[in-house]
């Protein structure tokens, strides 16, 4: 940085020593530059028709004598050297106006120096302005080409540049004027573009940032690289998973058969193929082949949906959460026309449920009534064994008893409920029989 200041220091010590001119000698000094000039133009077009042409060709077409030529050469080196160190000031004052913008001052100054030998060539002395006047206009317009051309890492287009110099100018004055940033609209009104172009231009015109640059306020002197996050971590992950074959043909059942015969060639066969071997066994190019896999790969990495707001939303890959419970998912979301094969097996999987629950309630409820049944004739047993003399018109009753309380649990148990029946003495005494028998096993 001292050299620097030291370097633009003796710059302008020494041509600060250089006196300006008046504007006679400006005037004369142009005359002999604009003679200088209307030679070396006679030249450049009889080089059109001839490579190579000598001074004596060059001052017949000119109508002077190769003596007066040189001279004239000669005049007119010495007037553009003593106009162009006449005005060398002028370019620092011009560069100082676009400081901080991409490029450091002595650079700006030598595109500005050139601007300047151009103002040179081009003065018109019979114009009657001053040559700084000129001049000027030259040394800024070759300041602003330096800049877009060489003020950016990634180039803009002169155009667009003035446009980001006209949008900060117009924010500069609503900031001066109300005290407070401008809206894109106002900006939009004010330059009368669209609210797009104005959130380009200023995306256009934030500063680049290396990633090598020292992270303030960290201790450990990290950089903005290590801050960034890998755009390809999933899918180095992903290729890192492809080596769990189960989870991978869950995974490629919906893709297409060309698809899937690349991939496994490529992928999961031992040994692998190659994108040339695979693209001989397929008659396909080794360009179709990888434009497949590729292809097929980016399926892949969209297979993983989760349920968010009862809507469907696409995850990056992740193979470690993949479940055998969600491989439907997978395949309907992969391939679109599975989703009607998916909603049947859903649909099947329900009815075997609500089949096998059906099971259970009959098989629940048939438990139930041989149970009822069970205890009605524990009940009855109990009856005759305490009244074993009563008349056969008592035992007739009880049996009546036992038997509607039966036709009660099996009106429960059946759908359809069996008439009563009038049983005879005989089969009453039968029936006795077995009730006893069964209190005495019991």
């Amino acid at each position: 940085m001292t050299e620097n200041l030291s370097e633009v220091g003796s710059y302008l010590k020494r041509i600060g020593q250089i006196p300006l001119l008046k504007p006679d000698e400006e005037i004369e000094l142009g005359k002999q530059v604009k003679r200088m000039m209307t030679c070396w133009e006679k030249k450049e077009n009889l080089q059109v028709e001839k490579s190579y042409i000598t001074e004596e060709e060059w001052a017949k077409e000119i109508g002077i004598s190769v003596r007066e030529l040189q001279l004239i050469l000669k005049r007119g080196k010495r007037a553009k050297e003593k106009m162009i160190q006449a005005n060398l000031r002028l370019v620092v004052a011009v560069s100082k106006k676009y400081q901080g913008k991409g490029l450091e001052f002595m650079d700006l100054v030598s595109e500005g120096n050139l601007g300047l030998i151009r103002a040179v060539e081009k003065f018109e002395y019979d114009k009657g302005y001053k040559f700084s006047t000129y001049a000027y206009h030259w040394i800024r317009q070759a300041l602003v080409r330096a800049i877009c051309d060489k003020g950016r890492t990634i180039r803009v287009p002169v155009h667009i540049n003035e446009e980001i110099s006209k949008l900060k100018k117009v924010q500069l004055e609503i900031r001066q004027k109300y005290g407070r940033s401008a809206t894109v609209r106002e900006l939009s009104e004010r330059l009368e573009i669209s609210p797009e172009k104005i959130r380009v231009l200023r995306s256009v015109n934030n500063p680049m940032l290396s990633l090598d640059q020292k992270v303030l306020g960290d201790e450990e002197n990290s950089t903005l690289l290590s801050f960034l996050a890998d755009p390809n971590g999933d899918l180095g992950k992903f290729l890192d998973n492809l080596g769990n074959k189960e989870l991978v043909e869950q995974c490629l059942c919906g893709l297409k058969p060309q698809e899937q015969t690349v991939l496994r060639e490529y992928y999961l066969e031992t040994p692998s193929l190659t994108l040339n071997e695979i693209g001989k066994k397929m008659n396909l190019s080794r360009e179709r082949v990888r434009h497949i896999k590729n292809n097929a790969l980016d399926k892949l990495k969209q297979v993983i949906v989760t349920e968010k707001n009862d809507e469907s939303e696409i995850m990056s890959v992740n193979f470690e959460s993949i479940t055998p419970e969600k491989s439907l998912k997978f395949k309907s979301r992969l391939k679109g026309s599975l989703k009607v094969e998916t909603q049947e097996k859903v649909k099947s999987d329900q009815q075997m449920v609500t089949e096998t629950l059906r099971v259970k309630e009959a098989e629940k409820s048939s438990i139930t009534s041989a149970k009822v049944e069970h205890d009605s004739l524990n009940l009855a047993s109990k009856i005759i064994r305490k009244s074993p003399k009563k008349s056969s018109k008592t035992k007739s009753n009880v049996k009546d008893n036992s038997e509607s309380s039966q036709s009660k649990v099996k009106k429960k148990s059946s759908a359809k409920p069996k008439p009563k029946t009038t049983l005879s003495k005989a089969q009453q005494r039968e029936l006795k029989k077995q009730l006893n028998q069964l209190s005495y096993q019991k």
